[in-house]
């Protein structure tokens, strides 16, 4: 890794932990990309970000991060696919990255514009095509834009709902509801979806593969339902709760983690297994610079008390 890509990853991970994620790394950030690299999007797990596609390029991965911490702060990671289609995983996922960008928006006015820039290109880009790619790219857009116009029917429902839903953004039952609806009225239009070849819109956008696990997965999602009870009294779980979550090093022990019930305020609902507390090992205890050569007051200040 040369110098100027250090200081790039190197700004960017303080970028992260400007959101307060200081334990979220950035990885595997391409300096100088390549035409595939290009077409690639983010990935995201509980403890990293992996960038993909240039960063012209730092303004690019600003926009991936502050994206995928919406996700971290406010989406569920790992839900079973189960029989849904990819059409509706796809709309679904669309929808929430609308609802979290949103979020985000409330609480850093600043990615309105930083986002805003790559939504219209997006929508530039995509505007004489009815492909899923096309449409979905515009209705991004369209629920960014409040300024944003477009005369398809299914763009203007979906920012309409969308807007609706917006009264709690914390009802994401209501989210998927309306994805549900959305992509319904895709098939009836017999608009073909290639989930081989679909991207993300607008670019900086992840893959969305954090959102969903499919068959053999372990997930937290699946064990809520068959130990709700258990959860609720804060029941050891044998599985990871969340792809991604435990760092990968075989030589640190397994934490062990517990689920518990949350009250959303908001939405007046108890949801069962919905927060997840990580029991790990406390790190080794380092003495500050300062009282490596004073011994006798560092084993007073850290002793156990």
């Amino acid at each position: 890794m040369d110098l100027d890509h250090a200081a790039v990853t190197n700004a960017l991970n303080l970028y992260v932990r400007g959101f307060g994620q200081h334990k979220v790394s950035i990885d595997q950030f391409h300096g100088e990309p390549g035409p595939d690299q290009l077409m690639a999007r983010a990935t995201i797990a509980c403890d990293s970000v992996t960038l993909a596609g240039d960063s012209e390029h730092r303004r690019l991965a600003q926009a991936s991060i502050a994206h995928a911490v919406g996700h971290l702060r406010h989406s569920t990671f790992g839900r079973p696919v189960e029989k849904r289609k990819p059409l509706l995983v796809a709309v679904i996922g669309l929808i929430e990255d609308a609802r979290i960008e949103r979020l985000m928006i409330d609480g850093f006015p600043g990615l309105r514009k930083l986002w805003g820039t790559y939504h219209a290109q997006s929508a530039i880009d995509h505007a004489d095509s009815l492909t899923f790619t096309a449409l979905s790219a515009r209705l991004a857009t369209a629920i960014h834009d409040p300024t944003y116009t477009d005369g398809n029917y299914w763009i203007i429902k979906g920012r309409s709902m969308f807007h609706e839903a917006c009264r709690d953004l914390e009802d994401t039952e209501r989210f998927e509801s309306m994805a549900k609806v959305l992509a319904n009225d895709l098939g009836q239009m017999r608009v073909p979806f290639d989930v081989s070849s679909y991207l993300t819109q607008p670019r900086y956008r992840d893959d969305n593969s954090c959102l969903w696990t499919f068959d053999g997965q372990a997930t937290a999602s699946a064990t809520r339902d068959s130990r709700a009870d258990a959860s609720t009294n804060g029941s050891s779980l044998t599985t990871d709760t969340r792809e991604g979550l435990h760092a990968k090093v075989e030589t640190a022990p397994a934490p062990v983690s517990w689920l518990y019930p949350e009250w959303n305020y908001r939405s007046g609902h108890l949801r069962d297994g919905w927060t997840t507390l990580v029991d790990m090992p406390a790190p080794a205890t380092v003495v500050p610079p300062g009282l490596r050569q004073r011994p006798e007051t560092a084993r007073h200040l850290l002793k156990p008390r």
